[in-house]
């Protein structure tokens, strides 16, 4: 047994010793920052899954960087060791990552892909194009990843370099060539802009703003139907576009499915994002974006352009039948805001308490009604901020329970439809309704005390509103939170 335990050691020992990302301590942290101009900086939990999946593309991206001669340093902190200096830099959950130029501190809010990282490392410690100025150059610079390549005259680049480094384009490298008879002779033109993905090339010559060049590498430079993924939905948030996602079983129709997406979505190329993962393995996603996870092909639009009121997912109708056209109608829908989708819901409450509970069929009929004012909680039972609401909107609800036309709510957001354009992006979401409008007030009430609370029905309440007061309540509020 204790032979074991040595050659796990010794193998332990002997990867370390092959890594070339760095372990950084209290002792070693400020040494290796200010010793090297470029420094990315993982502070991780050895238990936490994120950081386990980070693992291997980290220690691709810092090898690969080694071997091409780079500058950049790849390093990492394991904050449950080094917990004192995880502290002192404001970390807060995993893995956290920091980026050093010249000892000073930025976010990494990048991919997390090997290639993806690299890129991005790449635009933030260089120049933002490289300088192509040969066919070898070109050759060697087009051979791995996607790559855009801009032919300008001297003087005439800054818009494209302005895109270059925009943060929808983080995941391409830029290269520009200024010589006209080196453009020529790859067949380009002066000026335009190449897009090189794996098996083609895209040219255009409309190059008249940073945007023209943005969308354009964006809607090219991408496959029509992304891999579903963390990377994906980074880069819909970042583009601030909407992520079309249909969810498929893997069974003889699932290439004809995706067919039919594929020409759905070529009407809304550069304006959304899709995907299309397949596999039972995606039926829990399907669910918590709203849809039954009983019914496929089933697609979910989520609106991440940043003048909507809610991120709120919006699942197809399931009795609908999934074809080019009824896709397309529904994508329409979204975009402008009149597709309300398939609602869940969980079945009807026998009996009420002192706090209604909603669910999707019946959330006009209690939140929308005519005669009540209705302050409602949109709640996910993971949240932690919800639980520790949870005994005080009771506290609540019991505290209106006899004030006519006065109805404390609360709904499952994660079980339960509800209308797609109501402001719920976190949990808990606090809304008040006045009766016969549907227009929201969000609690504005501060710290979410009973005290607080009903502070706010009583203000926004549609009649004067007198509440026995209790001598001990104030001190009871606080005492709970």
């Amino acid at each position: 047994m204790k032979a074991i335990f040595l050659v796990i050691a010794l193998l332990s020992i002997s990867l370390s010793l092959t890594s070339d990302v760095l372990v950084l301590t209290a002792d070693n942290y400020e040494e290796v920052i200010n010793g090297n101009e470029f420094v990315l900086v993982e502070f991780y939990a050895p238990w936490c899954g994120h950081c386990k999946r980070l693992e291997p593309e980290y220690e691709k991206a810092a090898k690969e960087l080694k071997e091409e001669g780079s500058a950049i340093k790849l390093a990492k902190v394991d904050a449950t060791i080094e917990s004192e200096l995880a502290s002192s830099h404001g970390i807060q959950g995993y893995p956290t990552l920091k980026f050093y130029r010249n000892g000073q501190a930025s976010k990494y809010d990048g991919p997390r892909e090997a290639a993806g990282i690299k890129t991005w490392l790449k635009k933030k410690s260089g120049p933002p194009a490289s300088d192509l100025q040969s066919k070898e150059d070109i050759d060697k610079f087009v051979s791995v990843g996607s790559r855009v390549i801009g032919f300008f005259a001297t003087g005439e680049s800054q818009d494209f370099l302005s895109a270059a480094t925009s943060e929808a384009l983080e995941d391409f490298e830029f290269g520009i060539v200024s010589d006209a008879s080196l453009a020529a002779e790859v067949g380009a033109s002066v000026p335009s802009i190449r897009v090189i993905t794996e098996d083609n090339h895209f040219d255009s010559a409309n190059v008249a703003s940073v945007q023209d060049i943005i969308d354009f590498v964006v809607s090219k430079g991408y496959p029509l139907i992304g891999e579903f993924g963390q990377a994906l939905f980074q880069r819909a948030q970042k583009s601030q576009v909407p992520l079309v996602t249909v969810f498929l079983k893997d069974d003889s129709d699932t290439e004809k499915n995706i067919d039919i997406l594929k020409e759905a979505a070529k009407q809304y190329e550069g304006k959304a994002l899709f995907a299309a993962p397949v596999g039972d393995n995606h039926i829990r996603i399907a669910s918590q974006w709203g849809a039954s996870g009983n019914v496929f092909p089933t697609v979910i639009f989520i609106d991440l352009r940043p003048d909507v009121q809610s991120t709120k997912p919006i699942a197809f109708h399931e009795d609908r039948q999934y074809n080019v056209e009824n896709v397309k109608s529904f994508i329409e829908g979204c975009f402008a805001g009149t597709e309300n989708g398939f609602r869940k819901s969980e079945p009807v409450p026998e009996t009420q308490g002192p706090v209604t509970t909603v669910v999707g069929s019946t959330f006009e009929e209690i939140v929308f009604s005519d005669k009540n004012d209705v302050f409602i909680e949109f709640y996910a039972p993971w949240c932690g901020h919800c639980k520790h609401l949870a005994p005080v909107w009771e506290q609540l609800g019991e505290k209106f329970e006899s004030i006519p036309n006065v109805v404390i709510a609360k709904i499952d957001a994660t079980a339960n439809g509800f209308p797609s354009n109501l402001p719920v992006r976190g949990f808990p979401t606090l809304l008040f309704f006045k009766a016969g409008d549907q227009t929201p007030i969000p609690f504005s009430g501060g710290d979410r005390s009973l005290s607080s609370l009903a502070d706010f029905v009583v203000q926004h309440a549609s009649n004067k509103i007198d509440l026995p007061q209790a001598d001990d309540e104030d001190d009871d509020d606080k005492d709970e939170l």
